[in-house]
């Protein structure tokens, strides 16, 4: 069999390899004790009656052109007849509908310094950035962020400054992608809703 990739981080496992493939899964079994890999899930455990059981994790695998790796959406791609790994930004807080609407930054009226609060925008830009190959994710990410940020009643002004003043061009057009944008982020503003969550009662 061929493992072309394989990456761990901590409980979290991605590996690329040949379709049909199992003997890889032997790597992520404990069996330090024999001298063997250093996996992550135990060869035996004991149940609740007092019973050993072997193998309690045993992992059932589907084939698939894509998977969920942390923060990572990564899909096989094939585009004039070459195939390539594509991956764009995967937020669990954006993807599941109990979390819809859910505020992602300090709330506008934290007690946070302000260049603080201005500063999250910058890290998430270059997330997005870093998390999405190309430019369209990248762009949406950034957009739907901004627009968030809006709803819950941060100034325009600010936004865009932010914006303005990123400066990683990873992926060669940066120029482009920030006009493309401040016009998106500029349009939301003229139809946002404000989240009453971010207003604070003024008592009288």
């Amino acid at each position: 069999y061929l493992l072309l990739l394989l990456r761990r981080y901590i409980d979290d496992i991605f590996a690329i390899v040949d379709k049909g493939s199992e003997e890889w899964k032997d790597w992520i079994w404990d069996e330090r004790k024999g001298g063997g890999s250093d996996g992550i899930y135990p060869t035996h455990l004991v149940n609740t009656a007092g019973e050993m059981v072997e193998r309690p994790m045993a992992l059932t695998l589907e084939p698939g052109q894509m998977a969920r790796y942390l923060d990572l959406l990564i899909e096989i791609k094939t585009h004039g007849g070459v195939t390539r790994l594509r991956h764009r930004m995967y937020d669990k807080r954006s993807e599941m509908q109990a979390f819809k609407g859910i505020r992602k930054f300090p709330h506008r009226s934290s007690v946070l310094d302000d260049s603080v609060k201005s500063r999250v925008i910058d890290n998430e830009v270059a997330r997005y950035d870093k998390r999405n190959s190309g430019v369209s994710g990248f762009r949406k990410d950034v957009v739907e962020y901004a627009t968030s940020r809006l709803e819950h009643g941060y100034d325009l002004a600010t936004i865009l400054r932010r914006v303005r003043a990123y400066r990683k061009d990873r992926k060669g057009n940066w120029a482009e992608s920030r006009e493309f944008i401040i016009r998106r982020v500029t349009a939301a503003a003229a139809r946002v809703q404000i989240n009453p969550e971010s207003v604070v009662p003024v008592k009288e």
